[in-house]
This record gives structure tokens, C-alpha cells and sequence, in this order.
């Protein structure tokens, strides 16, 4: 029961984890195009999952 437990106690750590981070569109790489790793300040693309917000001036 304790082994369960843990787990899922990690299970929900990490799950609120991820949630935690915001995707910004900073608009820093080369253009402005969605696909370009160097526009997220994660530095990656984001998916359907993200949360985003584009800053591009």
C-alpha cells in the first residue's frame, strides 16, 4: 500500500509540474513563424498540451 502511494504521489508531482510552465512566443529566432524552436522561451515548440503566450511586437 505504501509502494502505491508513493507513486502515485510522484505521478501527481510531476503532473504539476508540467502544467506549471508557460510556453512565450519571444519572436527571438530568425522569424516569427510557430515552428521555430529559437521563438519559445522554453526553447521548444509547443503542443497541443501548452500553455502559450505570443508577445511578438
Amino acid at each position: 500500500m505504501r509502494q502505491i502511494l508513493l507513486i502515485l504521489s510522484l505521478f501527481c508531482a510531476i503532473c504539476v509540474t508540467v502544467n506549471a510552465h508557460a510556453n512565450i512566443g519571444t519572436g527571438d529566432g530568425a522569424n516569427t513563424n510557430w515552428n521555430t524552436v529559437a521563438n519559445w522561451s522554453l526553447i521548444a515548440v509547443p503542443t497541443a498540451s501548452c500553455n502559450v503566450t505570443q508577445i511578438y511586437c
